[in-house]
């Protein structure tokens, strides 16, 4: 190698370095060009035609529109500023159309696979059981007849006859065991071919319930020569013959002293198959490379020019038929709906008919009416007298006007009650506004007129699938009948999940909303709805967060009650953590208005629990608690530090993990539920089980009776050398039982086969048989096809007025829900209110009810703590007698006093020198260089509040990444050892040394190193620069 690099290799290299790159960089700006800028730009124009054809097809309603719409795109386009936002738009709708393909297409695939998998795994779970079964039965078969054919031959002895008989039984036995061994081969085969084969039906495999091979041997020809009965009829004989004629009962009697031949060894299994040669383990196990290279190649970044030019239009294609179908073609057929006239529809038939029919009437009445008239008219003049013509029609004249007059009034009337007349005088004008406002949607150009319009031809195309299925059965594959049934799954499981996810939370969070406007003075239902009108997007979204919460919780609180009663109490509620539970497929096998009805069903139970339970005790609240109004403003702060977020970083965590709400909510649930059972006397049916005293009632002989029974019995131990005590008199008559027996399920997730059938089946207290004869012959519906009831069903006790039981236990619940959480919230609202009104922040400065309510609550929690405490003292002391062991005292008040000093000395360089400095640190290289952009704003405002609060965060950011790293770290080593739980055993020392000295020493360089450095080079150069840059302020701000 040269010592020095020649010129012209150098300048060659560089040059054609310099040629790749600039090569590179003009292929990089063409990619995003033509990715960026002509496919959004190109996809908005296709965007803008669609919709401009859409307005021009079929009907010209459009043609006053259309230069202002030109002249508008023309006059954006004009400017730079106009041709970015168009390139910009272009890309969102790109983006929204690649997004929104690719999302339906995984949701289809999901959608198809998890009903798939439900099919398939019913079919294998049915499938393999027989299989199984029937191996396993010619396992056993060929054991015993090698068995036998080792006792036969085991046999000693030297009469020929006996031996010749006893080779004639071995060759049959041998013979048997050839032909139960060609059954097993042949039975694995045939499943390995069904495994294999996807054309072969599975379904059509062994019953389970029988032993033989019947299903085989009807499968095959009958007149084949090689077939051999398997039945099990010859299997039967066979073995009867030897076990009758040949074989000695000592030979298979199991308790016989003979001794056991063992049985020859199984084959050994076949060698396991090589492990697959190891992967390179220089590959990462997420190596992107592979992926990157051809996704760059994608883009047109790598590989040939045309490939970008190729990809590009393909997209655009790809982009350009998604708009057309999903777009275009409703859009056009909604707005032809919309613009077609209901009248003009109904008047064309009636032109039509009139048109035939006029000239057939105007004929008859020449023809056949009007000289039949004449002709009796004649001859009634002739025949009657005058006087009478008269008064019959003077009599016909007073009847008919006095008919309409009635009828007028009686309208009239029917119309005035109830203050009909503004909705009379106002149907046909609000009639036409609707109507305006429709056909508006057909002419106008605003998104909302091109949604509706785009939504009623969905309406459309969706109608005329369905009326196209409902009369069209073919189910062939890869029929039309069959891809349009596809879709229409597939759309109708989307259609539910949305309803589901998105419409039933916010409908949720609407009524939380309004059943809460009660607690507020300042907002109503018109100014809430023209709050959501002014901010659409985000009101909708607060109330699908605020709905969606609370179904959350109630979902919270059924999980609960599901782990405390019996399974099958809530039967009627599916249990989302079954494995059988698949609601997935329950969208795609049920109709459409099962569905609607269930999800009308659930929709009704929660308005009533919001609507009324809620609705009610807020109003009951917000009269009778003294806490209305509620001071909701997000406008006037406590203090300008975050100290909302430190409380909920700081003292959330170990206030939850005192209280461990899920085990304390269950706890009370549990002590609850087991009381009111009691008294409503429904342990049984909620727990399982029999109570015998719940099964009646006790009849006592009078009222004085009855209160003696309440009080608890007497356990002072009598004398010894005393005489017992007379026995009391009887309390009550007699136990009087009532009530029945019933057969419940044993499950909740409960398929509903006939509907409109009882799970509560009652029964016979004897027999256990159902009361009922039509049930005694279908069974219990939750038993399913299984001939053992005891696997889903259940027998508990039901007492008598079993539905106004269960009626008082839920109005006990919500009675008990309402003032738990009225105490929960109320009271320690309050005393926040009274705590900060002690502080006297100003009147001028209301504080939010949130804080309130969090520092009331914390000084309950607090208050609660040091109670119990006290409380457990108080029981060990009393577990002593009452005798105090001081030098326990005094070794307990040593170790606390520690540990408290400990806590107050970590806290203080942990919890405010090292934040503090950190926060310094911060404002200093981070917020104030952003913040002072002018070299002539040389002020330094220092906060020291503010300061520490940054610094709070930032360590707490910093401690959650620590906790990321590899465990042999030392840093995290270091930092995990701080914790509540290892607090005893911290050494302080050795923390002063390791962690708080060399975090105070290297923070205090980095932030007085950059104002040593200007100090020393101004002395060094001896120029007196003005360090107007001090600290100007320096105030604790609270």
């Amino acid at each position: 190698m040269p010592a020095r690099l020649p010129l012209h290799v150098l300048l060659q290299q560089s040059l054609s370095r310099l040629a790749k790159t600039s090569i590179t960089l003009i292929r990089s700006v063409l990619v995003v060009t033509v990715w960026l800028v002509l496919l959004p730009t190109l996809t908005l124009w296709t965007w803008r035609f669609y919709f401009w054809s859409g307005e021009n097809i079929g009907f010209s309603t459009a043609a006053l529109t259309q230069n202002s719409t030109a002249n508008q795109t023309a006059s954006k386009d004009d400017d730079p500023q106009g041709f970015l936002a168009d390139c910009f738009q272009g890309q969102i709708i790109t983006a929204v159309v690649v997004v929104v393909f690719v999302a339906a297409y995984l949701f289809r695939e999901w959608v198809i696979q998890n009903t798939a998998a439900a099919a398939a795994g019913g079919a294998a779970a049915v499938a393999d059981v027989p299989e199984d079964d029937n191996n396993q039965h010619l396992a056993q078969q060929q054991a015993t007849v090698d068995d036998i054919i080792h006792a036969v031959r085991s046999v000693d002895t030297t009469d020929q006859a006996v031996l010749n008989e006893r080779e004639q039984i071995s060759s049959r036995l041998e013979e048997l065991r050839r032909e139960i061994e060609q059954r097993r081969r042949l039975a694995a085969a045939a499943v390995t071919d069904n495994d294999t084969n996807p054309l072969v039906d599975n379904t059509n495999t062994i019953n389970p319930t029988a032993h033989s091979t019947n299903t085989y041997s009807h499968q095959n020809d009958e007149d084949d020569d090689s077939h051999i009965d398997f039945s099990a009829s010859a299997m039967v004989e066979r073995s009867d013959y030897f076990a009758e004629q040949y074989l000695d009962e000592a030979v298979l009697d199991e308790d016989s002293p003979r001794p056991a031949t063992p049985l020859p060894p199984p084959p050994p299994p076949p060698p396991p198959p090589p492990p697959p040669p190891a992967a390179n383990n220089n590959e990462a196990p997420f190596d992107f490379g592979e992926d990157f290279d051809g996704i760059l190649e994608a883009i047109g970044m790598r590989g040939n020019v045309l490939m970008l030019l190729q990809n590009s239009i393909l997209m655009s294609l790809m982009i350009n038929l998604c708009l057309c179908v999903t777009v275009w073609i409703p859009y056009v057929i909604g707005r032809s709906v919309i613009l077609i006239h209901p009248l003009k529809m109904a008047g064309s038939p009636i032109y039509v008919l009139r048109w035939i029919s006029d000239p057939l009437i105007d004929f008859g009445l020449d023809a056949v009416f009007w000289p039949t008239y004449t002709n009796l008219l004649v001859l009634c003049k002739s025949v009657l007298p005058q006087t009478t013509l008269i008064t019959i029609k003077s009599a016909m004249d007073t009847s008919l006007s006095q008919f309409l007059s009635d009828t007028t009034t009686t309208t009239r009337s029917i119309i005035s009650i109830n203050n009909w007349e503004p909705l009379r005088d106002n149907i046909y004008s609000i009639s036409a506004v609707i109507f305006n406002r429709w056909q508006q949607c057909a002419t106008g150009q605003t998104s909302l007129d091109r949604t509706v319009c785009t939504c009623a031809g969905y309406a459309v195309l969706i109608s005329i699938g369905s009326l196209y299925l409902s009369r069209n059965k073919d189910t062939r594959a890869g029929s039309t009948n069959e891809i349009l049934r596809q879709q229409a799954v597939f759309l109708k499981v989307l259609f539910f999940i949305f309803l589901e996810l998105v419409v039933f939370p916010t409908v949720c969070g609407v009524l939380l909303d309004i059943s809460t406007l009660p607690l507020f003075t300042e907002w109503s239902v018109k100014s809430r709805f023209h709050f959501v009108l002014l901010n659409p997007y985000s009101g909708i979204f607060l109330h699908w967060f605020v709905g969606t919460g609370f179904i959350l919780q109630f979902s919270v609180f059924i999980a609960l009650v599901r782990e405390v009663v019996r399974p099958g109490v809530l039967y009627f509620m599916p249990d989302p953590k079954d494995p059988q539970f698949q609601p997935v497929q329950d969208m795609v096998d049920q109709p459409i208005l099962v569905l609607l009805r269930q999800l009308i069903t659930r929709a009704a139970i929660y308005f009533m629990l919001i609507m009324v339970g809620m609705g009610f005790v807020t109003i009951l609240v917000s009269r009778y608690c003294g806490i209305y109004p509620i001071i909701w403003k997000f406008d006037t702060p406590i203090s300008s530090l975050p100290i909302d977020l430190l409380a909920v970083q700081f003292l959330l965590p170990p206030i939850m993990g005192y209280i461990v709400p899920r085990e304390f909510s269950k706890k009370n649930v549990v002590t609850w539920w087991h009381i009111v059972s009691r008294q409503l006397r429904l342990s049984s049916f909620m727990f399982g089980g029999r109570y015998p005293e719940e099964e009646g009632v006790y009849v006592y002989t009078s009222w004085y009776a009855w209160l003696l029974s309440l009080r608890p019995s007497s356990t002072a131990a009598n004398d010894e050398t005393s005489s017992p005590p007379p026995p009391p008199p009887p309390l009550y008559d007699n136990f009087h039982k009532d009530g029945g027996l019933a057969r419940v399920p044993t499950q909740d997730n409960v398929p509903i086969v006939i509907p409109k059938r009882r799970m509560i089946v009652p029964v016979d207290s004897v027999t256990l048989q159902p009361l009922n004869e039509a049930e005694r012959l279908l069974g219990h519906p939750a038993a399913g096809s299984d001939d053992d009831k005891t696997k889903n069903t259940t027998i508990v006790y039901i007492p008598p007025y079993f539905k106004l039981r269960i009626a008082t236990f839920l109005f006990l619940i919500w009675t008990t829900g309402s003032i738990l959480v009225c105490s929960m919230s109320v009271v320690p609202l309050k005393l926040g209110r009274n705590l900060f009104a002690k502080l006297q922040l100003g009147p001028d400065r209301p504080i939010h009810d949130l804080y309130s309510f969090a520092l009331g609550a914390y000084v309950m929690i607090l208050m609660s703590s040091m109670l119990n405490t006290a409380v457990q003292k108080y029981q060990i002391m009393q577990g002593n007698h009452g005798r105090v062991q001081w030098h326990l005292v005094k070794d307990y008040i040593t170790a606390k006093s520690i540990k408290v000093a400990k806590f107050a000395y970590i806290l203080f360089f942990l919890g405010f020198a090292v934040p503090f400095l950190f926060g310094i640190m911060l404002d200093l290289y981070i917020i104030m260089p952003l913040r002072h952009t002018s070299v002539h704003e040389a002020s330094l405002d220092i906060y020291p509040t503010v300061d520490w609060t940054i610094g709070v965060a930032g360590l707490s950011m910093a401690y959650g990444i620590i906790h990321v790293l590899p465990q042999n770290t030392p840093y995290r080593r270091q930092v995990v050892q701080f914790n509540w739980a290892n607090f005893d055993h911290l050494d302080v020392a050795i923390i002063t040394r390791e962690v708080i000295l060399p975090s105070i020493k290297y923070l205090c360089v980095i932030i007085c190193l950059p104002s040593l450095v200007t100090v020393i080079v101004t002395w060094l150069l001896g120029e007196c620069l003005d360090l107007s840059c001090h600290i100007s302020q320096l105030t604790l701000d609270y």
